[in-house]
């Protein structure tokens, strides 16, 4: 409070205003007492939500350990070849080893147009554009090639996307690119009136149309030895010992029969007929064959000379009408040709007969079938053993695009070995169960995938956890210290003085009780499902208050250390007993309920919680202190200013008295000093 202005001189010699403010000072000594309080009391308040600070962190690193999102249910997918193959896993994802090889990626149906001059006009016209099961009918009512780019652009854009480029000397190309990935979006193109044959974007070819066989496509009678087939070669044949199997066409593959087609395919005979067979075998004149099985030859051992004589053999062999070998059994292979017609699903049959190892180019007509049918698959039956190359379709001068610079194709890969087929390159999540993978590069060799603990992230997090524990137990100890420091007085150096160092909270319970309760949770034991592949304690994964040997000081102060190779191999070797350490659920109630950071932020609630936490209780009571303390430091600063004003209106009086006394005084001494008349 700013000091009063200062008295009126009156005259009497007496400062009294130097004596009303030392009068003052004592009456303010108690006031400086609670202000000295107060600075304590805000200082322990800094203190108190420091600690809440760090608590608040130690409680938040050990909720993100104990959590269902937390590291140790992280996954990271390790690529032997991150160029050709990468990707990411979900949580929890299954450990395991994968080895792909991507023998195709999957392209976007890409073509253009033939050069066509920027001055020449389109006529209009109608057309269909079709992609997978989309399909557009759309009418053009004609202009230059740049507005036939904008027409596309403007009513087909779901199916594709357009693009203009000069070609030099006047002329224009037209590029069209399909917006679905993989053999689904092949851009198809109905023409009746000319218009896209006029742009120069289809025109008569002929079309091979391979057909692979695809695992998902193929349906087998099942025996003693398991399925009928066996893919090979990449999908482009396909090995069918004794039984059956049907190939369907996947939805985009499926093809209208044509009246100049032809569906072809090449069968071999493979597999030698069983004993209740052979009957079955063609007869005819035979020739004997002498057959020698190797060279004479001769060794000495010592005095001894052994000689291996040559061996021959002579065999008959039975000759067909053309005197070739036709001792093998027959095969007998029935094929049938499965297409829709009417609503209806119906099929065209072909016998064939084969030898061991012969190959038969067999030809299917398309003309055969009615006009309005479409092929929707092939089935293959025999008695014995043949592979079928992959068949295809001819169709001689058809309508089909100009120029193709990227055909319709779908990713082909193995995964250990069993082939697949994607419409795309990105994100394929059902590939491997728990994982999204890419496929960036062509590769002749396997590429090992591995779905990973993520031991690297978990060791961070674990050592910011450390980290954390650390920092709030040297705040704590800090504030509980006690110690008596001897310090040689600045005079002289030889006498001593003693000071008591005393922490912020040397005599306060609830940091003790935290400082105990913490150290109980880094240092108990904890149970294990498996007593062989589990962890009891912190230093069975290398965290411990100081290795063996160490300065049991160090020791004592219980600030945690990590031995990251143990805890490293921990992780790798045994990440689920790692997590269970640390969260874990004991009674199967699929809730955490213990492990060291479950326990952690357990006892750290009471603590750091922001109404009714011990230390935000400890805060309040504090400010309430000052704020009572301020109150009872107005009500004394309003006596002292009462008192200030009585003190100057006493002296006041005091002053006007002692100045009355001295002009009494002075008006006495004149009058005594004159001189007097005598009458």
């Amino acid at each position: 409070m700013p000091a009063p202005p200062s008295l009126i001189d009156l005259g009497s010699g007496i400062n009294t205003q130097d004596t009303i403010n030392k009068l003052m000072e004592l009456e303010r000594t108690p006031i400086r007492r609670i202000e000295g309080e107060n600075v304590g009391r805000n200082r322990k308040i800094k203190a108190w939500e420091s600690l809440r600070k760090m608590t608040e962190d130690l409680a938040s690193k050990s909720t993100d350990l104990h959590s269902i999102a937390g590291p140790f249910t992280k996954r990271l997918i390790v690529s032997s070849r991150p160029d050709a193959v990468s990707g990411t896993a979900i949580n929890n994802a299954e450990a395991i080893t994968q080895k792909i090889r991507v023998k195709q990626l999957a392209e976007r149906h890409k073509i253009h147009t033939t050069p066509f001059p920027s001055e020449n006009k389109l006529p209009s016209g109608s057309f269909d554009i079709q992609s997978g099961e989309k399909r557009l009918k759309l009418s053009f009512q004609g202009g230059s090639l740049s507005q036939f780019r904008d027409f596309l652009e403007a009513k087909a854009s779901v199916l594709l996307q357009a693009n203009l480029t000069n070609s030099g000397q006047g002329s224009q190309i037209l590029e069209i690119e399909s917006k679905t990935n993989g053999s689904a979006g092949k851009l198809r193109f109905h023409d009746p009136q000319g218009l896209l044959k006029k742009v120069g974007l289809l025109s008569k070819k002929n079309i091979k149309k391979e057909l692979p066989f695809l695992a998902e496509n193929l349906q087998g009678s099942t025996g003693e030895k398991g399925l009928s087939y066996k893919i090979q070669r990449e999908g482009k044949s396909l090995a069918l010992r004794r039984g059956s199997v049907k190939m369907l066409l996947p939805t985009s593959e499926k093809i209208q029969s044509l009246s100049n087609g032809n569906l072809q395919v090449k069968l071999i005979g493979k597999e030698v007929a069983s004993k209740s067979r052979r009957e079955n075998v063609r007869k005819g004149p035979v020739r004997k064959q002498s057959v020698r099985y190797g060279p004479e030859i001769s060794i000495e051992v010592g005095p001894v000379r052994l000689t291996g004589k040559n061996i021959s053999r002579t065999r008959e062999i039975s000759l067909g009408e053309e005197g070739e070998s036709s001792s093998l059994p027959l095969i007998r292979t029935k094929l049938n040709l499965i297409y829709r017609s009417g609503g209806k699903e119906k099929s065209l049959s072909f016998d064939k007969e084969l030898l061991e190892g012969q190959a038969k180019d067999v030809i299917l007509p398309l003309k055969d079938l009615p006009p309005d049918s479409q092929i929707e698959g092939l089935s293959f039956q025999t008695d014995g053993g043949i592979e079928i190359l992959s068949p295809s379709v001819i169709l001689p001068q058809s309508i089909a695009p100009s120029h193709e610079i990227q055909g319709a194709k779908d990713a082909v890969l193995t995964v250990n070995g069993i082939p697949m087929r994607r419409t795309k390159n990105e994100g394929l999540e059902d590939v491997i169960t728990g994982a999204s993978l890419n496929l960036n590069k062509v590769t002749k060799e396997d590429v090992q995938i591995e779905i990973k603990v993520d031991e690297d992230k978990i060791l961070a997090k674990v050592k910011e956890w450390i980290e954390s524990y650390n920092l709030l137990l040297r705040s704590l100890r800090k504030g509980m210290k006690t110690s008596n420091e001897t310090e040689l007085s600045v005079a002289g150096g030889r006498s001593q003085s003693s000071r008591n160092q005393r922490g912020i909270f040397s005599a306060d319970l609830t940091v003790r009780q935290l400082t105990a309760q913490m150290n109980e949770v880094v240092s108990s034991a904890y149970p294990v499902i498996d007593e062989q592949k589990g962890f009891h304690v912190l230093p069975d994964i290398g965290i411990s208050t100081g290795k063996i040997g160490s300065n049991w000081k160090n020791i004592r102060e219980g600030l945690l250390v990590m031995d990251e190779t143990k805890f490293k191999d921990a992780a790798v070797q045994k990440p689920i007993a790692l997590k269970n350490l640390f969260s874990s659920d004991t009674n199967k109630d699929r809730a955490i309920d213990h492990g060291v950071a479950y326990q952690m932020s357990e006892k750290l609630k009471p603590y750091n919680q922001a109404s009714g936490g011990l230390i935000s209780i400890r805060i309040e009571l504090l400010k309430e202190k000052i704020r009572s303390s301020k109150d009872q430091i107005h009500r004394r600063e309003e006596i002292i200013e009462r008192k200030r004003k009585n003190l100057r209106q006493q002296f006041g009086r005091m002053e006007q008295a002692i100045k009355k006394s001295k002009n009494v005084r002075n008006y006495l001494n004149r009058f005594g000093s004159q001189p007097q008349n005598n009458q």
